[in-house]
C-alpha cells in the first residue's frame, strides 16, 4: 500500500469510530434492564459492512479503547475501564466480533451484482448473524456479572431489543447497499 492509501484507510476507520461514537450516546435506559436500548449497534453493523471485516473491527477497537481511556463514548455517555467489565460489558466487547461478521458474510456471497433486493437481503441475513452472536456474547457476560437465571438473562438482555434490532438491520441493509452502490458509482467516475 502506498502512503495516500494508508492515511485513506485510517481516515476511514477514524470516521467510523466516531459514527459508533455518537451512535452509542443515543441511548435510551430502560427501568427493567440496566442494558440500555442503543444505536451503537447501528453504527457497528454499518462500519464492519461498509469497511470490511478487519477494518471494521479496528474501528470498533478504536471506539472501545476511547471509551476505555476517560472520553464518554459508552451508551449513556458512561466511560472508562469499569463500563467493560460491568453489566454492558460483554455487548461492547462482541461488537468487535460483530463488525467481522457484518463485513465477512457479503463478501463471501459477492454482493454488488446488480441485484438490489438481493444485495439488501444478504446484508440484513448478515447483520441478523452477527446480532444473534452479540447477544451471546452480551448475554454470557451478564449472565456471569448478574448471576442471572437463563431466563432472566433473556429478558434482561434479548426480549427487549429484538424490535428495535430488526428495524436496526432492516435499515442498516438499505443504507449499506446504497452507500455500496454511490461508492461504486463514484470510483467509476474518476
Amino acid at each position: 500500500m502506498n502512503r495516500k492509501t494508508d492515511i485513506s484507510r485510517i481516515s476511514r476507520i477514524a470516521m467510523f469510530s466516531a459514527i459508533i461514537s455518537v451512535c452509542a450516546i443515543i441511548s435510551l435506559p430502560l427501568p427493567i434492564t440496566p442494558v440500555p436500548i442503543s444505536l451503537a449497534t447501528l453504527g457497528v453493523m454499518i462500519a464492519g459492512s461498509v469497511l470490511g471485516s478487519v477494518d471494521g473491527m479496528f474501528s470498533v477497537a478504536v471506539y472501545i479503547l476511547l471509551g476505555v481511556a476517560g472520553l464518554p463514548v459508552f451508551g449513556g455517555m458512561k466511560s472508562g475501564p469499569n463500563v467493560i467489565s460491568g453489566p454492558t460489558g460483554g455487548f461492547i466487547i462482541g461488537y468487535l466480533v460483530m463488525a467481522f461478521i457484518c463485513g465477512l458474510i457479503p463478501k463471501l456471497f459477492k454482493k454488488n451484482n446488480g441485484m438490489l433486493f438481493k444485495d439488501i437481503a444478504i446484508q440484513a441475513i448478515s447483520m441478523a448473524a452477527s446480532n444473534i452472536v452479540l447477544y451471546l456474547f452480551g448475554s454470557f457476560w451478564f449472565k456471569v456479572y448478574a448471576k442471572t437465571s437463563l431466563f432472566g438473562t433473556f429478558a434482561a438482555c434479548v426480549l427487549p431489543f429484538l424490535i428495535g434490532d430488526a428495524v436496526k438491520i432492516a435499515s442498516s441493509a438499505v443504507i449499506v447497499v446504497k452507500l455500496e452502490r454511490i461508492f461504486k458509482q463514484k470510483r467509476a467516475n474518476t
